[in-house]
């Protein structure tokens, strides 16, 4: 009877110790994957050592590991001109680092707060090809927000119709949100553009689509000629929506559109001018500010004016 206890305990005993590596194991693990600043060796100051890194070539978003001597204590990474990211420090023996966007084909070069050394070895950055998926030829609205889809945007500095560069709204990696800029109808129909760095280079990749643009414009057909500071002033008209900024002697002044377009109302403001009266003049401008057109060259305001009277004896009635 008591050898078979002590076998029960033995078990137990093993069974424990077992648990406890696991856990260890876990611990040991849960570390190895969370942690950016893996350094188990005792980290020596001294000048850093390239003995080799793998790939030898990669493109935007890769992971490179270097080997080689006092790395662990690097901080800065290039590769040719283009500083990465440390992503891992393993040990005194290996980093990682991650390309970045732009990066150029070089030779890899770590520093750290003794000294720096450079790889005897280029690496290759090799360059994604960014591409346009097709659309049909469409009509759009200056201004308005067309999207573009294809493969490997995330490697495009700029978007063009034809020679104009339009504004970038939203950008992912598949797919770009763009307002589109007014261009001029000798362009018309105009590709859409995508510039992008090929080792160091911009180059530009086109559409097969092309965009032509619905010439609306806003017109005006009530123009006032006089507004007082303060006030608001009312302009009527069609397509006003259009219209990015209302300018007085290129000041920009508040306004508000309503819904069908039809009627404009700008605050004058009282900071907007300085003296009693003036005149000014008044410009609509719309399409992202790349159209301006003159309403008035005389448009007078009048700033109020407070009197202030001295020896005036008001009576109080007592």
């Amino acid at each position: 009877m008591q050898r078979k206890i002590q076998v029960i305990n033995v078990q137990k005993m093993e069974t424990m110790k077992n648990v406890s590596l696991l856990i260890l194991t876990l611990l040991i693990a849960f570390n190895y994957g969370c942690d950016e600043e893996l350094v188990y060796d005792a980290i020596e100051e001294a000048n850093p050592v390239i003995e080799s890194f793998e790939p030898t070539s990669g493109s935007y978003g890769d992971e490179i590991t270097i080997k080689g001597d006092h790395l662990g204590s690097a901080n800065m990474i290039y590769f040719g001109d283009s500083l990465a990211t440390i992503k891992y420090r393993i040990s005194n023996n290996e980093v990682v680092a991650k390309l970045e966007k732009g990066s150029v084909s070089g030779y890899i070069t770590v520093s750290n707060t003794v000294g720096s050394v450079s790889s005897a070895s280029e690496f290759t950055v090799v360059y994604a090809v960014p591409t346009i998926a097709d659309f049909t030829d469409q009509q759009v609205l200056p201004n308005s927000v067309f999207k573009i889809e294809g493969d490997n945007l995330e490697v495009v500095y700029d978007v063009y119709f034809g020679s104009s560069k339009a504004n970038i709204v939203e950008k992912t990696d598949d797919f770009f949100l763009v307002e589109v800029p007014f261009f001029e109808e000798d362009e018309e129909p105009a590709n859409v553009s995508l510039s992008y760095n090929n080792n160091g280079i911009l180059e530009q990749v086109q559409s097969i689509g092309k965009i032509s643009l619905y010439r609306i414009l806003p017109s005006f057909s009530v123009i006032p000629n006089q507004g007082v500071t303060g006030s608001e002033i009312v302009f009527e008209g069609e397509n006003l929506t259009l219209i990015d900024e209302m300018l007085f002697n290129g000041q920009s002044a508040s306004f508000t559109v309503n819904d069908d377009g039809t009627e404009l109302v700008v605050i004058l403001g009282e900071d907007l001018f300085s003296v009693s009266a003036s005149e000014v003049t008044v410009k609509a401008s719309y399409f992202g500010g790349t159209q301006e057109e003159m309403l008035s060259e005389s448009f007078e305001v009048v700033v109020p004016t407070v009197n202030y009277y001295s020896g005036i004896k008001l009576n109080s009635g007592c």
